[in-house]
């Protein structure tokens, strides 16, 4: 740090010497005046060599994808067999845009500025269910008048863990776990003994606490996985949930963490509240995540939702209020519009604190491979990207759906990126997530010549 100050120091100096102004600063008075200086524009952004990587809907390297930067003549390029593709002479902020030709699907980003982006265009799109069972034994003793629940939680590096909970029985357990993804997976087998009023209702006591890691392979049944329980103690958790208005609090939903990206749910609750006050176990190193639930009032079919994950919540501690987002609502066109073109804008309403997602669907009634698009943007309108230079054309007089989402927290198209790249947020993630949806997309149809 002292060298840096030393090195500042001399240019300052030299440019005071040799009579130079502050090269940040232009049009400096000279005859005692107090006129205030003039800043110098922003230097433009020197180019970079763009080095990144497109990964499918299971976290494997997309390998059928071609990527462009739009501008100075630059051509599509073909990932690699890891998913990776490197474009040089990029300046920064840039627009890229991800194609499957194949599929007739393309994702764009706008306004990068990461030189080695990981994208997952589809990352909270559906993968194959699989299913699987688990069975084993409790050790100890769980006494009267308390409830064994066992869940899954975790999904490893692939996939999107499901939990479904289930009563032990007689200290003998057995689980259907599910989940989206590979065929095998890595998960965690969780189980609390609690005092609760019954199987669905929040614990009022947490008595133990026990895990076991496992590995699924769809369709087999997993035995002989016994573990044992330890004593834990419990704390109350209270804050508040603040919803937009017009919006209404649906549920709440309590999830325990005991190791990062491996969450399940401890319960729910129905209450339209504000304030909340839940009994939470405390385990030491483990976090808590809320998940609320609001929806627009009254309830059209055309009504925004609005989900929010607040995640790294401590036993120990009182959270500060949560204050959802406004949700994010589409303007124009109006829904059944009809005659579009390329050039026919796309808008919406902003979602405070985070980034848009336009999707664009081909009605797949019409063809086996359907036109699709996502546009990640922090502007408020779009219009559909030229994708020629992939082959993939609008199609004319052809029907299609389209909305809007609002995802976050994220001041960027570089927070989003890197906020996704490990996959679904809401099964993979370790800091809080956001997403806003009107609950019925809306339709129009192209032009003739669109």
């Amino acid at each position: 740090m002292k060298r840096s100050v030393l090195v500042w120091s001399c240019c300052a100096v030299l440019w005071g010497a040799c009579g130079v102004d502050d090269p940040g600063v232009v049009d400096r008075p000279t005859d005692g005046g107090t006129r205030p200086p003039v800043e110098k524009p922003p230097r433009p952004a020197e180019p970079i060599t763009v080095r990144g990587k497109v990964l499918g809907v299971l976290g494997a390297p997309a390998t059928a994808m071609s990527v462009l930067i739009p501008g100075e003549g630059r051509q599509v390029v073909r990932v690699d067999g890891t998913g990776a593709f490197s474009i040089a002479g990029v300046t920064p902020p840039y627009e890229l845009i991800v194609a499957d030709p194949t599929r007739r699907f393309a994702a764009v980003y706008q306004g990068l500025t990461l030189a080695t982006p990981t994208l997952a265009p589809e990352f909270d799109s559906e993968a194959p269910r699989r299913s699987a069972t688990v069975t084993g034994y409790v050790l100890g003793s769980l006494g009267n008048d308390t409830r064994l629940r066992i869940s899954l939680g975790g999904s490893g590096a692939n996939g999107s863990g499901v939990v479904e909970s289930v009563r032990g029985n007689e200290n003998n357990y057995s689980l259907s776990a599910e989940w989206r993804g590979y065929p095998s997976v890595a998960a965690t087998v969780y189980a609390l003994q609690v005092e609760a009023s019954d199987d669905d209702a929040p614990p009022t006591r947490y008595l133990r606490f026990g895990q076991r890691d496992v590995s699924l392979t769809d369709d087999v049944t997993l035995s002989l996985q016994d573990f044992d329980l330890r004593s834990i103690t419990q704390a109350n958790l209270e804050g508040t949930v603040s919803v937009p208005a017009g919006h209404e609090l649906r549920s709440r939903r309590m999830f325990l963490s005991p190791k990062p990206g491996s969450e399940f749910e401890l319960f729910s609750d129905t209450s339209s509240a504000g304030p909340f006050n839940f009994v939470v176990p405390r385990i030491d190193g483990a976090t808590l995540a809320l998940s609320v639930y609001a929806t627009e009032t009254p309830e059209t079919e055309d009504r925004v939702e609005l989900t929010y994950i607040k995640r790294g919540l401590s036993a120990r501690a009182t959270p500060a209020p949560l204050v959802l987002p406004e949700t994010v609502r589409p303007l124009q066109p109006a829904n059944e519009a009809t005659a579009l073109t390329r050039g026919s804008d796309f808008s919406w309403s902003a979602f405070p604190g985070g980034v848009h997602r336009l999707l664009v669907v081909q009605d797949d009634d019409a063809t086996e491979t359907p036109y699709a698009l996502a546009v990640f943007t922090k502007d408020t309108r779009a219009t559909l990207p030229d994708l020629s230079p992939f082959g993939i054309s609008v199609p004319a007089s052809a029907e299609f759906f389209w909305y809007v989402d609002g995802l976050g927290p994220a001041a960027s198209v570089d927070d989003l990126v890197k906020l996704v790249e490990g996959g679904d947020p809401r099964f993979h993630g370790t800091g809080d997530y956001a997403l806003s949806r009107t609950r019925r997309p809306r339709a129009f149809t192209t032009s003739a010549t669109p």
